[in-house]
């Protein structure tokens, strides 16, 4: 019988000023001039820790997996929704979901990720 590593993870809550950010994330807006502009945003000290666990826990699946397939589920709150924009680390609803892309980037960069959903 052929095993499989499933990783599940859930309320990630990509654009949330307290949500899971990965550092290299790449977000655009458009300058008056109509020029478009890249920049990285910056990740607060509680969201460096939070990627420092994420990261931590996909080595320890990827050895627990060795050369077996991992699957990869996403649960829900990907990111963070509208209903405090206050607490958001920007107003472009389009920035939560390249935000909550770039979370599952490292996830999509293993070879025996077969599966994500």
């Amino acid at each position: 019988m052929k095993r499989v590593i499933l990783a599940y993870a859930t309320d990630k809550h990509g654009g949330h000023r307290l949500g899971l950010l990965n550092p290299e994330t790449v977000l655009e807006y458009e300058d008056r001039k109509g020029n478009l502009v890249e920049y990285n945003p910056d990740l607060l000290d509680f969201q460096k820790y939070l990627w420092e666990l994420h990261e931590k826990h996909i080595k320890e699946i990827q050895k627990l997996a060795g050369k077996d397939e991992i699957v990869v589920f996403e649960g829900g709150d990907s990111t963070a929704g509208n209903k405090y924009p206050h607490e958001q680390i920007s107003t472009r609803i389009s920035d939560q979901f390249d935000i909550a892309a770039w979370n599952l980037r490292p996830w999509c960069e293993l070879k025996n990720v077969k599966i994500a959903r």
